[in-house]
């Protein structure tokens, strides 16, 4: 089995991640009147788990948990009814060009990512504790739905500390930071919004 480095190193791993995000916006479908469509779910969860595959671990408590909460709904009307499923609507996350985005395990994964970059790269992110800035980060984010900071603060502490997760991983701070940048930049590309719809391009 190829190690960390070698698995995020190979160009097939980026696409795979263009096909998590093409897969899992293509799930999704923003009405005028807010209803949600996700399909198919069983195609979705087996590209989560190719995605994890490729950037675990840090992020596997998140998509594990994205999982649990996917598996609990049977049908549009639950997920609908599920708040885990309809914040961050309005949301413009940084570095996605104003573009919102409706939440979902995909608004999930990024917003986790955009608040992990924020703190790698503080200047004195050596000295600050990982999980409470992540925290506090939700909070101020997300201060209008504390049930979804308190989900995000369960996902962050279930992580490793920041010195296990780049051994682990076997990468480098810098070549996370580039993969995350390349997260960005294929979510603008991949998806737009025209007349109150959220489409894949």
């Amino acid at each position: 089995m190829a190690s960390a480095r070698e698995t995020l190193s190979d160009h097939r791993v980026r696409f795979d991640l263009d096909r998590f995000c093409s897969l899992t916006l293509a799930c999704l479908y923003c009405a005028d009147d807010g209803d949600l469509v996700i399909s198919p779910v069983a195609e979705l969860w087996e590209e989560i788990c190719r995605f994890v595959e490729a950037v675990a671990p840090l992020t596997k408590p998140l998509v594990v948990y994205i999982k649990e909460k996917i598996d609990a709904t049977t049908g549009k009307h639950d997920l609908m009814e599920a708040d885990a499923f309809r914040t961050l609507r309005n949301l413009k996350l940084r570095g996605m060009q104003g573009m919102e985005i409706l939440h979902t395990g995909l608004g999930f994964i990024v917003l986790s990512f955009e608040i992990l970059r924020i703190e790698l790269t503080k200047e004195d992110s050596d000295d600050v504790d990982l999980v409470s800035e992540i925290s506090a980060a939700c909070e101020q984010t997300l201060g209008q739905n504390p049930w979804l900071v308190h989900q995000i603060k369960l996902a962050v502490n279930q992580a490793p500390s920041r010195g296990e997760f780049f051994e682990k991983l076997g990468t480098t701070e810098q070549h996370f930071l580039s993969i995350l940048e390349g997260l960005t930049e294929t979510l603008n590309s991949l998806y737009c919004i025209e007349d109150g719809l959220i489409s894949v391009r």
